[in-house]
């Protein structure tokens, strides 16, 4: 009997360094047939930014590989479009429905087809074929799956125009001369040294700019200026960051003044986000062991219902 396993992982940027190793082990080969067990690791936000500051950070940082970077190796990579019924911006509720039932749903639903019955998901299959085995990570008759619900936040680093550059003298005696600042192995050590989110900085600082400053290099290590902490605290007649333009973009009113100060911090992280809510684009997948290969190309994420219940119907 097969076994599933559903993962929720609500991966803060911090955390995808810590996603599970998924090695195979070196005494055992994958069988010919299906596999015993199937592992769904889901990454809540966990879109192609997030994975590739997570593998800059392991290899210029901590020189080492990340764990899904070995997955990517394997060839079994693909993007999952998380496109929901009637909407092209997918929730995480309606993600998760979608990749356990194989249908398309309305956002802000949970198991339910749109047209609100509930759905059978993969679980309920498994339930039906019987009781699952027990995981044992060193079987290698195992599927092993590691996607996301759907990007967020357009989150990228960027090059930016703040002023002039210095010159560099190379050993070739040409003076190397950038036309702009660009991002380094500083600015992932800089995000990687943040012991506090910026909605507790904020809490923290209250209305005060010089304990804002404080409280940014305390937690954070950035020297933060006044000017830039002022215009981190600049709020409307209603006391909201941000412009009316910009709120409806950067979610609930803790979220928008975390943002505002994000832009006035960039100057020192050069990162930027487009958006603070969920974001179209595909979400990396990544996959090892039988019938990953089916996990290759571009796909809507209900996609990963068929690869998962043709695993288990044709495992052994």
């Amino acid at each position: 009997m097969a076994r599933v396993s559903i993962a929720n992982a609500s991966l803060a940027l911090l955390s995808i360094t810590l996603l599970v190793a998924c090695d195979q082990p070196q005494d055992g080969a994958i069988p010919a047939t299906g596999p015993s067990n199937v592992i769904l690791l889901i990454g809540d936000g966990f879109g192609a930014a997030q994975m590739s500051l997570g593998i800059q950070y392991a290899s210029l940082v901590e020189k080492r590989e990340l764990h899904v970077a070995s997955l990517m190796r394997d060839g079994n990579t693909g993007y999952s479009q998380p496109l929901p019924f009637d909407s092209i911006v997918i929730d995480s509720a309606a993600a998760a429905t979608q990749m356990a039932t194989g249908l398309q749903v309305r956002n802000d639903t949970l198991g339910l087809s749109p047209d609100g019955y509930p759905i059978e998901t993969i679980l309920d299959f498994d339930a039906a074929v019987g009781k699952a085995l027990e995981f044992q990570r060193s079987n290698p008759d195992t599927l092993v799956i590691v996607t996301g619900d759907h990007a967020a936040g357009g989150f990228s680093f960027t090059d930016a125009h703040l002023g002039p550059t210095a010159d560099l003298p190379l050993d070739s005696g040409i003076v190397y001369q950038p036309g702009r600042q660009y991002p380094s192995r500083e600015q992932l050590e800089i995000l990687f040294r943040h012991e506090a989110s910026y909605s507790y900085i904020l809490k923290q600082a209250g209305m005060d700019p010089e304990k804002l400053v404080e409280l940014v290099l305390e937690h954070t290590g950035l020297e933060m200026t006044m000017d830039e902490a002022r215009e981190a605290l600049v709020r409307d007649d209603q006391g909201l960051a941000g412009t009316k333009e910009f709120r409806p973009y950067h979610g609930d009113p803790d979220d928008s003044a975390s943002a505002v100060l994000g832009m006035a911090l960039s100057r020192h992280t050069y990162v930027v986000w487009s958006t603070g809510e969920h974001t179209s684009e595909p979400v990396p997948t990544y996959g090892r062991g039988p019938g990953a290969e089916k996990l290759r190309g571009i796909y809507p994420n209900t996609h990963l219902y068929s690869v998962m219940r043709e695993a288990l119907e044709a495992g052994p």
